[in-house]
C-alpha cells in the first residue's frame, strides 16, 4: 500500500495519496517502534504529500519529528537521515523560517558531498542545486556558505562533465572570493586552483 500511495503521489494524486498515507501511517503508530524504519518512513512520506498539498504546518510537525528520532539512531551521514533534513529545510522554506532552513541546509550538503564521493553525480547535483538556489535569495553573495555550495556544484557539474557550467560558476566564485579575501587565502587558492583545471579541461588540455 505505501508503494501505491507512492506512486499516486508521483502522479499528482495527491488527496488519495494522502488518505491512504493517513492510514498507514495511523496503523503503523500502533503497531510499531517509534524508530521503526518502515513507520518512519511512511511519515516521511506522508509529509511530503502534505507539503504538496500545501498543509506545510502538518509536513513540518511530521517531519520535525522524524528528523529528531533520525537524529537520535541514525548515524549523521546517514542517507534516510540526510533526505529527511532535506526535506524539513524545504518545509521550513515554504513557511518562511528562512534561518531554519539554512541552518539544516548546512547539513544536508554533506549528502551531497557523500554522493560526490560514491559518484552518485546526479543525486549530488540536484541537492545542490537546490541548497544553492535558497542561498541565492537568503545570502549575501560574498557570503562563505553560499559561496561554498557554489563551489561544490561546480566540482559536480565538472563531474557530470557539464563544463561550460562548472567554469561559469567558478569564474563567479572566484570573481567575489578575489574582492573578499587575501592573495593566500585557501578558499580562494582552492577556487582558482579549480577553474584553472576546469578551463584545461575544456581546451582539452586534461581528458
Amino acid at each position: 500500500m505505501p508503494d501505491l500511495a507512492t506512486a499516486y503521489l508521483d502522479d499528482g494524486r495527491i488527496k488519495e495519496a494522502i488518505e491512504m498515507l493517513e492510514h498507514v501511517v495511523a496503523v503503523r503508530k500502533r503497531t510499531l517502534a517509534e524508530d521503526d524504519h518502515s513507520r518512519l518512513t511512511s511519515e516521511h512520506e506522508l509529509a511530503r504529500a502534505y507539503l504538496d498539498d500545501r498543509r506545510i504546518k502538518e509536513a513540518i510537525e511530521i517531519l520535525e519529528h522524524v528528523v529528531a528520532v533520525e537524529k537520535r539512531t541514525l548515524a549523521e551521514d546517514d542517507h534516510s537521515r540526510l533526505t529527511s533534513e532535506h526535506e524539513l529545510a524545504r518545509a521550513y522554506l515554504d513557511d518562511r523560517r528562512i534561518k531554519e532552513a539554512i541552518e539544516m541546509l548546512e547539513h544536508v550538503v554533506a549528502l551531497a558531498r557523500a554522493y560526490l564521493d560514491d559518484r552518485r553525480i546526479k543525486e549530488a547535483i540536484e541537492i545542490l542545486e537546490h541548497v544553492v538556489a535558497v542561498r541565492k535569495r537568503t545570502l549575501a553573495e560574498d557570503d562563505d556558505s553560499r559561496l561554498t555550495s557554489e563551489h561544490e556544484l561546480a566540482r559536480a557539474y565538472l563531474d557530470d562533465r557539464r563544463i561550460k557550467e562548472a567554469i561559469e560558476m567558478f569564474k563567479h566564485v572566484v570573481a567575489v572570493r578575489k574582492r573578499t579575501l587575501a592573495e593566500d587565502d585557501h578558499s580562494r587558492l582552492a577556487s582558482e586552483g579549480w577553474l584553472t583545471y576546469a578551463l584545461h579541461k575544456s581546451s582539452g588540455g586534461i581528458p
